[in-house]
């Protein structure tokens, strides 16, 4: 669902559903590679047109239209990459705690050290 006020340079906002959420929590590897590569190539197209240009390109179809849909299409992907990156450092935390609650608070049984 799109939010209905534009953002700062007229980016439209994407609200997204819980199950776009858990899709983005599926991501592998190499998929958050090439949707990267694609995030930057969608950022590349649209920065190289005007979005002031109201030459035709096709039917009732100008750059204007052209410029918007890339940036539209690439703030979705740099979405899914943001909630990825949210969830991972998530996860980082919760595994960063748990190797915390297993370190022995007290060392001063060390003191004399192993050897």
């Amino acid at each position: 669902m799109l939010d209905q006020s534009p953002q700062p340079g007229g980016a439209w906002q994407f609200r997204w559903p819980e199950n776009m959420r858990l899709g983005a929590a599926c991501i592998t590897d190499s998929v958050n590679e090439l949707l990267a590569k694609l995030w930057r190539a969608a950022l590349a197209a649209a920065a190289s047109i005007d979005p002031a240009d109201e030459t035709l390109v096709g039917h009732k179809v100008n750059l204007g239209n052209l410029h918007r849909y890339y940036r539209m299409f690439s703030g979705m992907v740099e979405e899914i990459l943001q909630e990825r990156m949210i969830l991972q450092q998530k996860k980082y935390a919760e595994l960063k705690e748990k190797i915390a609650e297993r370190e022995p608070d007290d060392l001063s049984d060390f003191s004399d050290g192993p050897f």
